[in-house]
């Protein structure tokens, strides 16, 4: 999970804030690589097993923060048999 926050972000893990694979999510104002590419006019996804925030329960319940994280487009899986 750090690696993963520190990529989308650019931000080293202590600077996000997650140092350990505990449950965690990443903040909707979050600065990131996909922010930049969707304010340049692209159109973004976010597909597969993420680890952007706690995968419990329903994750379409996370699609707005994934909207807020600017993706566009959501085909998100919690593992092997989602």
């Amino acid at each position: 999970i750090p690696s993963r926050f520190s990529m989308l972000t650019g931000l080293h893990p202590r600077q996000v804030g997650i140092e350990s694979n505990l449950i965690a999510s990443l903040t909707p104002g979050a600065r990131s690589w996909i922010r930049e590419l969707h304010d340049a006019g692209y159109r973004t996804m976010l597909a597969g097993k993420t680890h952007l925030h706690p995968h419990i329960g329903d994750i379409r319940d996370r699609e707005p923060l994934m909207r807020a994280l600017d993706f566009d487009l959501i085909d998100e899986a919690t593992g092997p048999r989602a």
